[in-house]
């Protein structure tokens, strides 16, 4: 629950492994995908970009200290060339994260990864902008749990008191002081992303255990298949699933085609709250070119319809993104 930091259930293996060593709090894996929210919040609070502002999904190539070159790819091996911040996190591309990641800094991506409650140990190299980092299922939730409270960072609790069996109390929880990670708007730019992932991106496939109930998430799959991750955001709770083998080897499932399933099925036992995606101010829904992010008439149906900060809209703008020329009869009168 990321409004009051609790956590209602925990799971952390099969009932039979379920005693002894409990994954859900120990288990360090890379998070893979589930690090590009972060990244394009921390963009978004650092710049003035948004969901709107064209990102490059074309070849890159980073050098390390000792010259040593790494060149990242997108799961599918192919480029997309420009698309939006938005599109960029609703088909999960790698590249882009990088790219974008590269600018926030990769010091200062590892900042924000701490004040969102992340702990172990982190490698400042390039591959953290496509989730080499390692952590635990609960510390996935507690980053996520941020990223939904208004950008607000608390430490998850499982425990509200302890009382002996006259009901006298020995314990009582304290509401914890939250720490200001992000913007609220930059939160809500994040939230939107999140549900456009389920809505039409890598996680659609959750929308049938849905019920029309507006929920976000995220998908996270690392190399050869070892993790299988999802993230799913509704309006009250963080639902975070790891499917893994302790020996790290395949399992050969993705986060959609993995984790996800057991999301669903916790969504059918529990169907999820609606997240609340009414736009706040200074935001306004805007419509957007696809590949160059300049505004375009709000009639134009090759638009992307995006919350940004208002863009003035130019005049005599086509759907194509370039000014209307105007003919001799306006050009001679005005108009």
């Amino acid at each position: 629950d990321y409004r009051r930091g609790t956590v209602t259930a925990l799971a952390g293996g099969r009932l039979s492994q379920a005693i002894g060593y409990n994954r859900a709090l120990l288990a360090l894996r890379p998070i893979g995908s589930l690090m590009k929210p972060v990244i394009y919040a921390a963009a978004m609070q650092d710049s003035n970009i948004g969901l709107n502002t064209p990102v490059a999904d074309e070849p890159v190539t980073l050098s390390d200290k000792n010259g040593k070159e790494w060149q990242p790819l997108n799961y599918d091996e192919e480029f997309s060339g420009s698309l939006l911040l938005y599109d960029a996190l609703v088909q999960s591309r790698n590249l882009p994260a990088v790219r974008v990641g590269m600018e926030v800094g990769i010091d200062q991506l590892v900042r924000y990864l701490r004040e969102l409650g992340v702990t172990t140990p982190l490698q400042p190299y390039p591959s953290l902008t496509l989730g080499s980092a390692s952590l635990s299922p609960m510390a996935v939730a507690r980053m996520y749990s941020a990223l939904m409270n208004d950008g607000h960072y608390q430490p998850l609790t499982a425990v509200s008191s302890i009382t002996t069996h006259q009901g006298e109390v020995l314990y009582r929880r304290q509401t914890p002081e939250q720490k200001k990670v992000f913007d609220q708007s930059v939160s809500y730019l994040t939230r939107y992303g999140l549900h456009g992932v389920v809505a039409e991106g890598t996680a659609s496939r959750l929308q049938s255990a849905l019920a029309g109930q507006i929920v976000g998430g995220k998908t996270g799959t690392t190399n050869d298949y070892r993790d299988s991750w999802f993230v799913a955001v509704d309006g009250e709770q963080v639902v975070t699933v790891w499917l893994g083998r302790d020996d790290n080897q395949p399992v050969g499932l993705t986060g959609s085609s993995g984790a996800l399933k057991v999301a669903a099925d916790f969504y059918g036992y529990l169907p999820p709250l609606s997240m609340a995606l009414d736009v706040p101010e200074p935001l306004l829904m805007q419509n957007f070119h696809p590949t160059t992010g300049q505004r375009i008439p709000e009639d134009c149906n090759n638009g992307r319809k995006l919350p940004a900060e208002e863009i003035r809209l130019p005049e005599d703008i086509t759907c194509d993104g370039n000014i209307r020329e105007k003919n001799w009869w306006e050009r001679l009168f005005g108009g």
